[in-house]
């Protein structure tokens, strides 16, 4: 059935979705896919290997850059490359972002402790890694080689992470706080909490001065706040309860961080621009977008989706990927189509996370859930 369009979230409508949310309408929120189903062992692939640089990659065609992965997740491009995080056995690679798709990509690191997400900068990529007794965050140089450094360590559960010219900055899913730490020197410090009722920060993007954190719970939110820290724990409050520590770093904090968006069941993933936030929901399914500087009913740009998670945007369009099902690459207009959103790649296995520039798309998909070594990395020229 053709899709009804898009919709706002409304105070009162015809059906209620999972989070308690009434929406005014459920269609399938899906048109006829733009390239053919193309899934990672595609031997199409192979033909383009020999052709120029439009032969290698089609217009609007899943082209698998690498494969043969183990369990890829985290993504990020620059000008000249793509990185990538293998979460089984913990490497970060890269590839030449003009490289014929499966050239061998370079190997960074590997034989960290389950890295999930990264980010790049000019001279290293940084990545958060997860392990039951030292999480951690790490930094690698650009140039590879197996050096690292352990950037911020005794981090409990460090989740997305970004960075911009001066700071580190991350999600910490155990200790409910949103971290960050100078690049040059000094130690890690917390920039702000969230009550335990409104779950774990997970997602994390910037924009100018601010931070934009999801937090993944029924009752999460979406939170605003300036890149500096509003919160200082107090060292005597180690044996508070839950409660008094809650009301005491909300008190602590209500003048640095605003919840733009309440009652989101599991948000997960966030992008930002100019004028919007865009964030993905798992539970129920919607991809969302509300007004940076405002607040109130988000905008629900897709429904019904499989797990929707990793999330980016350009100029024009939301990307994200559903982690769920065969798992797929979807993307819709900003602001909303009547149309629904387009396929652009179907049977991504654990299709996770996703980066753009407007020209190319990029995004990992995991592969089987128990196999190792059949992940892939995937590209698609957009224009």
């Amino acid at each position: 059935m053709a899709a009804s369009g898009w919709w706002r979230v409304v105070p009162f409508g015809v059906s209620i979705g999972l989070a308690g949310v009434a929406v005014a309408s459920c269609g399938d929120d899906a048109h006829a896919p733009v390239a053919p189903d193309v899934d990672a062992g595609d031997t199409g692939v192979a033909d383009t290997r020999d052709a120029d640089a439009s032969g290698d990659f089609p217009l609007l065609k899943p082209v698998v850059i690498q494969d043969k992965q183990n369990h890829p997740l985290g993504i990020a491009i620059d000008s000249q490359y793509v990185y990538w995080i293998n979460s089984k056995d913990g490497s970060v690679r890269k590839l030449a972002r003009d490289a014929k798709p499966l050239t061998e990509a370079a190997t960074l690191v590997s034989g960290m402790a389950s890295p999930e997400r990264l980010a790049v900068d000019a001279t290293h990529v940084y990545f958060t890694s997860l392990s039951a007794d030292a999480s951690k965050v790490v930094r690698v140089p650009l140039t590879g080689g197996g050096a690292f450094d352990v950037f911020a360590l005794g981090e409990r559960d460090p989740r997305d992470i970004l960075v911009d010219a001066t700071h580190v900055y991350w999600t910490s899913n155990r200790d409910r706080v949103v971290r960050r730490q100078l690049k040059a020197s000094g130690a890690a410090e917390t920039v702000f909490d969230v009550a335990s009722a409104d779950g774990e920060p997970w997602g994390i993007a910037q924009f100018a001065d601010k931070l934009y954190v999801t937090t993944y719970a029924v009752g999460g939110n979406i939170y605003e706040h300036p890149k500096t820290p509003s919160f200082v724990p107090d060292a005597g409050d180690a044996g508070a309860s839950d409660a008094a520590s809650d009301a005491a770093s909300d008190a602590s904090d209500a003048g640095g961080k605003r919840a733009i968006a309440i009652a989101q069941d599991t948000a997960l993933a966030v992008a930002v621009d100019a004028a919007n936030v865009y964030w993905t929901v798992k539970n129920t399914g919607f991809v969302l977008q509300i007004p940076r500087t405002g607040s109130g009913t988000p905008l629900v740009l897709a429904d019904k989706q499989s797990a929707p998670l990793g999330i980016a945007i350009d100029d024009k369009y939301v990307y994200w990927c559903n982690v769920g099902g065969e798992g797929q690459l979807r993307r819709v207009k900003i602001g909303g189509d009547p149309a629904g959103s387009t396929v652009l790649a179907d049977k991504q296995t654990a299709c996770s996370y996703v980066a753009t520039d407007g020209n190319f798309v990029y995004w990992t998909a995991e592969g089987p859930g128990t196999t190792f070594f059949q992940g892939s990395v995937m590209a698609m020229r957009l224009k």
